[in-house]
């Protein structure tokens, strides 16, 4: 008689990682920078982005390009970046224009958990790239930000939130300096193979100085071009008016990995 012998159950589908280093899992959706995942030791990516905005309430606008971030790896849990110049071209009075370049941008991130299902990090940034709906004359100087995701099991939407405080000054107001907490919320979920689509809204408890808190929402649709091109298109406005302003603006990017 033939003795039975145990078969090991069988293995049931991968289980992905928030942070499973897939090019879509590194990217940031957005303007706002809300992935908790960091870049691999060894490699380095490169977040380019051309957006123009205008105010349906200032009646201002705003070009800015290139918004290139260079991400690099110091260890498999902290990364560093780069906010390189911008060349802005912003509307003036009687129709003329102001040109100039901003800044460079230096930051650090640490991833603080990761798991299949949850992923966290801190980030900490001086002379940060000033957002896409911000009141155009902010001058940040710093911000601070926590980030969580969160995948719940046997499904393929994240969900996202991020906190934190933002430092900053207004041209025309001298040496004055302002901290605005902010606070946001994300999902995202594909649509079509290697195709994806992010809600965000977000929040300044202080858009200006003087002046109340703005809220904003922004569209992100993402599609892979092979392994290590993330092309971005990204639409995005302000529901309320703070500080006579109430930018929208429409920008196009690319996540590119070396």
């Amino acid at each position: 008689m033939a003795l039975a012998v145990d078969q090991p159950a069988p293995k049931g589908p991968p289980v992905k990682a928030i942070c499973d280093q897939s090019l879509r899992s590194i990217a940031n959706t957005s303007h706002a920078r809300m992935t908790p995942c960091i870049v691999r030791r060894g490699q380095i990516v490169i977040e380019t982005m051309y957006y123009q905005n205008a105010s349906s309430v200032g009646g201002t606008a705003l070009a800015a390009y290139p918004e290139a971030t260079i991400r690099l790896a110091l260890s498999p849990r902290v990364e560093v970046f780069v906010d390189a110049p911008s060349d802005v071209a912003k509307s003036g009075n009687n129709g003329l224009g102001v040109f100039y370049f901003t800044h460079p941008g230096f930051g650090v991130k640490a991833l603080l958990s990761s798991s299949s299902t949850f992923a966290s990090s801190v980030s900490f940034e001086t002379n940060p790239q000033l957002h896409a709906l911000a009141h155009l004359s902010l001058i940040p100087v710093t911000d601070l930000t926590f980030t969580g995701s969160w995948m719940p099991r046997r499904s393929n939407l994240i969900f996202s939130a991020q906190a934190g405080a933002f430092w900053f000054r207004q041209r025309g107001m001298g040496h004055e300096q302002r901290t605005a907490a902010t606070f946001a919320i994300g999902v995202t979920a594909p649509i079509m193979r290697k195709t994806w689509l992010t809600l965000q809204l977000r929040s300044f408890s202080e858009a200006a100085i003087h002046s109340s808190a703005q809220s904003s929402g922004t569209l992100s649709l993402q599609h892979e071009i092979g392994r290590n091109v993330l092309a971005n298109l990204q639409l995005g406005t302000a529901f309320n008016a703070a500080g006579h302003s109430k930018a929208h603006y429409l920008g196009v990017g690319f996540t590119i990995r070396r």
